[in-house]
């Protein structure tokens, strides 16, 4: 799979991102994160087990249903990812800048 070119950003759009990835990584610091998966999770618990018993009684499954319910599945999964992307994103910025981040020397 080819890799993605990324775009050449601006200072001021450079800045712009690192408050965003700042902002966005302290959201999974906040105590009702550990919340907001549990509901993740649960959601996509109950929508599988629905999906299942449609199978298991032999009842036709419309496909254009699972296809949402799936994208629906991997766009909450998703958002569970964007705090650790950002923390990734704002580590990769210090480093090339030779600022060590706190925990590692």
């Amino acid at each position: 799979m080819r890799q993605r070119r990324r775009r050449v950003l601006t200072d001021a759009e450079q800045r712009d991102q690192l408050v965003r990835d700042g902002n966005l990584q302290a959201i999974s610091k906040h105590p009702a994160w550990p919340d907001l998966e549990q509901t993740v999770a649960l959601k996509r618990a109950t929508l599988e087990r629905t999906l299942l018993a449609h199978v298991l009684r032999q009842e036709p499954v419309n496909q254009r249903q699972v296809d949402y319910l799936r994208g629906f599945i991997e766009g909450m999964q998703w958002l569970l990812t964007v705090p650790t992307t950002s923390e990734s994103r704002l580590e990769r910025y210090m480093k090339e800048r030779g600022v060590t981040v706190e925990g590692e020397a």
